[in-house]
């Protein structure tokens, strides 16, 4: 018998910038074009996902939509109102789409950490719990990859990306402005990392999750700022700068991985019976998840006073 391998998907590579930000240069049509080549990456993932080949090519679709978003928003005062809300908001609904997807392959990829964190009475009830999730991902994928390839997923593209070719500078000039790089960049910067500051210094023991959540967001939406930018600032001073923030990131990211994980486990056990194989191993996870969260907690107190007092000091050196 003859048995063919489908070759795989390599990832798409991440192109560098065409034309680079210059400190008077005017700053729309280099921002449409960004947004417009991170889309065009986002898009060459969608094979990928479709032929599910392997995770990373969802969580890159997610990382360059999100990073579009972001920027959009960050840069919401400089752009035309009516495409930056309608951009944004369609985005918002491909990322939602997306989620349930994303969380259950995180959870997949969590099994043989669970397994080697689970004493050995309770693996049976956690092969059980990997089963229904597997099932699940099944059908979560299955309706994810219809949507890809349906129509309406391609109309919602064909909306988006004319109001991205449009020529947002003609309308900046009908309002009497100019936009340039360099004092977008300075503005822009300072309201992000002045953000992370008062943020930080408004966190304790005593901070609700929410509020650690949104600091989370605050720190990305510094860290694409930064990216963007990059091209007008101190290279070195740049890089120590997302050093520090990937640090912070990384712990968030674990706080909230935990309280995303507490969430989804409490809701399936409430399904199970007491006395099941899956109950009692998920209730051992849900305990250990509840000490992880704890834990990354006072990770995260022990890291924001580093990094505040990093941007409190460095800030104001990024420029050239």
């Amino acid at each position: 018998m003859n048995v063919t391998r489908r070759d795989t998907l390599n990832l798409p590579k991440r192109k560098s910038r065409k034309v680079k930000l210059v400190a008077d240069a005017t700053f729309l049509p280099l921002l449409q074009q960004y947004l417009q080549n991170e889309i065009s990456y986002a898009r060459q993932h969608e094979k990928g996902i479709i032929r599910d080949d392997d995770t990373e090519f969802l969580h890159q679709y997610r990382v360059a939509l999100r990073r579009v978003r972001a920027l959009l928003k960050l840069l919401k005062p400089f752009c035309p109102n009516k495409e930056q809300q309608a951009i944004t908001e369609q985005l918002k609904q491909f990322m939602q789409r997306t989620n349930a997807l994303r969380d259950l392959d995180v959870y997949l990829m969590k099994m043989d950490d669970y397994f080697d964190y689970l004493d050995h009475p309770h693996h049976q009830g956690l092969a059980r719990f990997f089963d229904d999730i597997q099932d699940v991902r099944k059908a979560s994928f299955k309706d994810l990859k219809r949507w890809l390839k349906s129509e309406d997923y391609q109309a919602q593209w064909d909306e988006l990306l004319p109001m991205l070719n449009q020529p947002w500078q003609q309308k900046a000039e009908k309002n009497k402005e100019k936009p340039l790089c360099l004092p977008i960049a300075k503005q822009v910067l300072n309201k992000s990392q002045t953000q992370v500051c008062q943020r930080i210094l408004s966190i304790d023991n005593k901070s609700e999750d929410a509020v650690i959540h949104q600091l989370r967001i605050d720190c990305k939406k510094l860290r694409y700022s930064l990216e963007y930018f990059a091209p007008l600032l101190h290279q070195a001073t740049v890089k120590t700068h997302l050093k520090h923030l990937k640090v912070l990131q990384d712990k968030l990211g674990d706080f909230n991985d935990s309280a995303v994980q507490q969430s989804f486990l409490n809701t399936y056990r409430n399904n199970k019976k007491p006395n099941s194989h899956r109950y009692r191993a998920v209730s051992e996870l849900i305990t250990l998840t509840e000490q992880q969260h704890l834990a990354s907690k006072a990770d995260i107190l022990g890291q924001i006073s580093q990094v505040n007092a990093y941007l409190s000091t460095k800030g104001e050196r990024l420029f050239r």
